[in-house]
């Protein structure tokens, strides 16, 4: 069973400061590992209108394939062919329980990290930037917060980058 302190330090820590659009998407990796995965709408525009936070409110509702129309967007430039345009970022939580291990990919930035009761972020950031990927969660790697109980580990991390899709008029822009 996952220690819920952990987790929800995880999220509190691994989001803190971010107001933007956010989709969360729970999923199981494999046996024991969890990934969620949120989407920060960083701009959006339509035929020159900036529409952010419409595809904000609309990432928000969990939608992730929005249209490039005139009737979801109004009409800022009539008889004109235009295009959607949205800059975004992925985020993800990982977690899984003690004696379990998390995979990183290459690239990310950690935004926060918890095992049992205790911040992790900093030890995690040393061991991902000396190139150690995989991380096990066990209290000899990352102590004991909190002795005589089984802990679940969380890594909240983001692509470096974020990523702007364009579409035309009258076509789908996915955002996974």
């Amino acid at each position: 069973m996952f220690a819920q302190p952990s987790f929800r330090t995880s999220i509190s820590s691994g989001i803190k400061g971010y107001a933007h659009s956010i989709l969360r998407q729970c999923i199981l990796v494999r046996s024991n590992i969890f990934k969620m995965q949120r989407i920060e709408v960083h701009g959006a525009a339509y035929g020159g209108m900036d529409v952010t936070e419409k595809v904000q409110s609309v990432v928000s509702r969990g939608v992730t394939t929005i249209e490039a129309s005139n009737s979801v967007f109004g009409d800022p430039w009539y008889g004109t062919v235009k295009s959607l345009a949205v800059t975004y970022r992925t985020v993800q939580t990982m977690t899984c329980k003690e004696h379990e291990s998390i995979t990183l990919p290459q690239g990310v930035q950690i935004l926060g990290a918890a095992y049992g009761l205790a911040d992790v972020t900093g030890k995690v950031e040393s061991l991902y930037g000396c190139n150690q990927k995989s991380i096990q969660a066990n209290n000899a790697v990352l102590g004991d917060s909190w002795p005589g109980t089984v802990k679940s580990f969380s890594v909240t991390f983001a692509t470096n980058q974020a990523q702007t899709k364009v579409v035309p008029e009258n076509s789908k822009l996915s955002l996974l």
